[in-house]
């Protein structure tokens, strides 16, 4: 089953590595990693995606809580949190075909971030089943380049 785990680590160097060995050491494949700086140049964030059963994930959850460098970890589920990926992808078009790649970009809220005399790069922060979707209906074009960030959360304030 899919698991979301996100936290707060320390800015060290070896720390992205002594996580993902853990996750290494337990077999789980992680289909999404995104680490970023926060606000406090000491910190970053995490967001990892990962197939995992329940018996996995306990044993991560108590492997990982023993690692110093970890401020703190936690699962999200379903609709507690939100969730964004970023994707750039740059497509080869004849002059007849930019106006319907037009068209698909507005349908996702995508924007153009770059044109040449033969190619577009279009953008699109969503969340992943739209990226899936929109890369879905560009599929038939001829995508040259495709860069994702990987999937990052932030769960959302309890009201």
């Amino acid at each position: 089953m899919e698991q979301i785990i996100t936290g707060l680590v320390r800015n060290q160097p070896g720390v992205l590595a002594l996580i993902t060995d853990l996750f290494k050491e337990l077999n789980i494949n992680i289909s999404s990693l995104v680490v970023a700086e926060t606000e406090r140049e000491e910190y970053s964030s995490i967001t990892i995606v990962a197939d995992s059963g329940e018996e996995d994930l306990a044993t991560l959850a108590h492997k990982l809580s023993s690692v110093i460098e970890i401020e703190n970890m936690e699962r999200l589920g379903l609709g507690d949190h939100y969730e964004r990926e970023l994707v750039l992808i740059r497509i080869a078009f004849s002059p007849e075909q930019i106006s319907t790649l037009m068209q698909i970009a507005e349908l996702f809220h995508a924007h153009m971030v770059g044109v040449g005399e033969k190619t577009v790069t279009l953008e699109l922060v969503a969340e992943s089943s739209q990226v899936k979707g929109f890369i879905q209906m560009l599929e038939p074009y001829s995508i040259l380049g495709i860069a994702r960030t990987g999937r990052t959360a932030l769960k959302k304030e309890n009201d």
